[in-house]
């Protein structure tokens, strides 16, 4: 296409999630990602939807579970469980625990907590040691890594958007104003361009360097299955 409405640049899940919901817009748009979907955190995080406990980002939370409600009900590789696995906030005594519960309770009155003794404790962990308590949240829904971003390419190529893989995008700017970008030596014209390339946005929007509010790190997820002893 040499033009489009919206040219964005990242295949993660913010770019494919935003084409998605922007061709059902009726938006014609171009999806550009340098190597490919998911290649970076969307492909590696934890593999979990998590509640955060900073009040102002539980929205988000709340919002996502919406979305990948809906999701679920459009794709057929993409499945969200019906119930949270659910977080253990574990300690050695009764009056911890309960203390913790009531603090969920009062910040977060739409989450489900439960206080467990160290019976039902026991029999739900049993790897972790004798005569503990908890407070278990209702939170945390597993999600495989890059599947929602996946899902989201899919359903906005079935809306009509090209997606563009393994190529480079850099803006093509008028004065102040981004009129589109290049790709292998061709302009791709448009009327807004999304810049949805995470820690590597900086880069693209600003190739000298002087602005540089975030930055790309390294870091791994190591999951340890416990002994049932």
């Amino acid at each position: 296409m040499d033009r489009a409405d919206v040219v964005v640049i990242g295949g993660g899940i913010v770019g494919t999630s935003a084409a998605a919901f922007l061709a059902e817009a009726g938006k014609t748009v171009v999806l550009v990602e340098r190597e490919g979907l998911a290649s970076a955190a969307s492909g590696a995080n934890s593999g979990v939807v998590q509640h955060p406990f900073d009040p102002v980002l539980a929205a988000l939370y709340h919002s996502t579970i919406e979305l990948y409600r809906e999701l679920s009900l459009k794709s057929t590789s993409f499945r969200l469980a019906d119930r949270p696995a659910g977080m253990l906030f574990v300690a050695q005594r009764e009056d911890a625990a309960r203390d913790e519960a009531q603090r969920v309770a009062a910040e977060f009155p739409r989450l489900r907590s439960q206080v467990l003794d160290p019976a039902p404790l026991h029999e739900l962990e049993p790897s972790l040691a004798p005569g503990l308590w908890a407070c278990r949240v209702d939170i945390g829904y597993p999600v495989w890594p890059g599947a929602s971003t996946y899902a989201y390419a899919s359903l906005a190529e079935e809306r009509g958007v090209t997606i563009r893989m393994g190529r480079a995008a850099t803006l093509v700017r008028e004065g102040e104003a981004v009129t589109g970008v290049a790709v292998d030596g061709r302009r791709i014209a448009a009327d807004k361009v999304l810049v949805a390339a995470g820690p590597w946005s900086p880069e693209v929007i600003d190739p000298n360097g002087t602005w540089r509010p975030i930055r790309p790190l390294w870091g791994s997820v190591v999951e340890i299955e416990l002994a049932n002893a």
